[in-house]
């Protein structure tokens, strides 16, 4: 892979890749030095392709499944409705199925990837009193009481 190209023209500031053009506005004074900075990095942070971000998501209850489809393109979803929950996947995002209850959705755009967990998880979202629903690996559900639970 060739190194990125950083050049300041009297208008604008552009990042150069192979394939990718990216431009932002110029800053003339010192004052905003900071501000370029910042963006500089997040440009950077968002052309790399060396970083990978990673979701993982659980389904937990009886009969509910997950498959994916078309190379990690298509997700179906069978959570207990009268019909399976089709998703399609975002070019920038890959899904696969470990298990037919461990979802992972990887890609390289870290805000991506975690809105595509949230769309997946807010189609059936766990529940306090069974816990079935889907949810984040590392998620921790506090089990509410059951009114027959209290005396």
């Amino acid at each position: 892979m060739q190194d990125t190209v950083l050049t300041t023209v009297q208008t604008k500031c552009c990042i150069e890749l192979p394939s990718t053009s990216i431009s932002a506005p110029a800053w003339s004074s010192n004052a905003v030095q900071k501000d370029r900075d910042i963006c500089d990095s997040y440009f950077t942070f968002r052309i790399s392709t060396a970083a990978k971000i990673f979701r993982f998501l659980k389904i937990v209850g009886v009969g509910y499944k997950a498959r994916a489809k078309a190379a990690g393109s298509l997700l179906y979803l069978k959570l207990g409705y009268s019909h399976e929950v089709e998703l399609g996947v975002s070019p920038a995002v890959r899904v696969f199925c470990f298990k037919n209850n461990v979802i992972c959705c990887n890609g390289i755009d870290k805000q991506r990837v975690h809105q595509f967990a949230a769309t997946i998880r807010s189609c059936k979202p766990p529940e306090v009193y069974n816990g079935k629903g889907i949810m984040y690996v590392d998620e921790v559900i506090n089990k509410g009481h059951n009114q027959s639970d209290v005396p």
